[in-house]
């Protein structure tokens, strides 16, 4: 057999998810073998997925301005004029009225409150990067790219690169979620959030916007909740 040419987390992740299929279990080594990518390399994007997922389940960045201005936005993935009238005031009394605002913070205080590890400065892993950076724009959502590498200690090729992976892919998170189960891989379709009753919608806005008051569900019972598999 030959030798797998060196293939980047981004193109193996593209590769990986135009071969999965809703409802449809697979492993890590059937889609190697499919997309002809390392096991490692499969096993890498397919975990990065998992790890973001969540987040842009439930938010949406855009990128405004071009190289050198560019400034990066954040915005919730619920549109509210689609809400029942009662949830939609009760959301927006827990969101923006009773939750924690964001504030604006000085590149210092930003580095103190996130913790940013010096390491980032040198060769920093894609999913830590991922991580740091998606922590930068959860404290605070309107920042420059120079911003973000600074709040960082990511460069800003780095800094782009993630940018460009979440841009690429936050469409696809917003409507399907991986999940492992007993060795399987299963691609799911999010809940429709509009078409479910007052409980679930009310369950799901908690889950993904107030977490701290979503009720603690078993996995199990979230399932049946939703009526998944």
């Amino acid at each position: 057999m030959g030798r797998r040419k060196r293939t980047s987390v981004e193109d193996a992740l593209s590769n990986i998810l135009d071969n999965l299929q809703i409802d449809t279990p697979t492993t890590i080594g059937e889609i190697s073998s499919r997309t002809d990518l390392s096991w490692a390399v499969t096993n890498r994007a397919i975990n990065l997925a998992i790890d973001i997922q969540d987040f842009f389940s439930a938010n949406k960045i855009s990128a405004l301005g071009g190289k050198g201005r560019k400034i990066v936005l954040v915005e919730l993935r619920v549109d509210l004029t689609k809400l029942p009238n009662k949830i939609r005031e009760w959301f927006i009394q827990e969101k923006f009225f009773k939750g924690k605002e964001k504030n604006q913070y000085t590149t210092e205080e930003a580095i103190e409150i996130l913790g940013t590890a010096i390491e980032n400065e040198n060769r920093t892993k894609l999913e830590n990067a991922f991580q740091s950076i998606l922590d930068a724009l959860e404290l605070e959502d309107e920042l420059s790219v120079l911003e973000l590498s600074k709040r960082t200690a990511l460069n800003r090729r780095t800094t782009e690169r993630v940018l460009d992976i979440s841009l690429k892919f936050q469409e696809f998170f917003a409507k399907s979620y991986l999940k492992r189960v007993e060795g399987n891989l299963i691609l799911r379709e999010n809940p429709d959030l509009y078409a479910l009753d007052e409980t679930r919608m009310i369950y799901l806005l908690k889950k993904l916007y107030l977490p701290h008051l979503k009720e603690e569900l078993s996995k199990e019972k979230e399932r049946a909740l939703f009526q998944t598999a």
